[in-house]
């Protein structure tokens, strides 16, 4: 199911969720809310992957965001890669690494890539993007 998450005042994103209880849902990917972001919005208080959100359905019948009950048990990386280091086996293999320690993640538009680890994880992706050439 689709959630509307509006960023600011302007920009209005939707997003995969899953009903957690009355009025609580879980966000099952990460959005892209970086990209409708302002310099007057705070970017640490935005729901991320794993965050159980408080939600509302409108008088149209659209789910929309209305704040974060409760952050996930995960720690989350944003990074901007080159093409050789997007296609380079090491990251491929890191990745692997992150879903078998049960973390996600999401690649976008070529090199946008979206991580979440677990919390307890010794994982760290900026290290391995740092290491991660082709």
């Amino acid at each position: 199911m689709q959630m509307s998450i509006t960023v600011g005042s302007k920009s209005e994103i939707d997003v995969e969720v899953s009903v957690v209880g009355e009025g609580l849902f879980r966000l099952v990917e990460q959005p892209l809310l970086f990209l409708a972001l302002s310099p007057d919005d705070d970017a640490e208080y935005m729901p991320r992957f794993g965050d159980v959100v408080f939600g509302a359905y409108t008088d149209q019948g659209v789910l929309v965001y209305r704040g974060v009950c409760e952050r996930g048990p995960y720690r989350h990386f944003d990074c901007l890669l080159s093409e050789d280091r997007s296609e380079s086996t090491k990251l491929a293999d890191f990745l692997h690494q992150v879903v078998m320690e049960g973390g996600r993640w999401e690649q976008h538009m070529g090199g946008l890539f979206m991580i979440s680890v677990p919390s307890s994880s010794k994982l760290d992706p900026f290290r391995m993007f740092k290491r991660a050439k082709p």
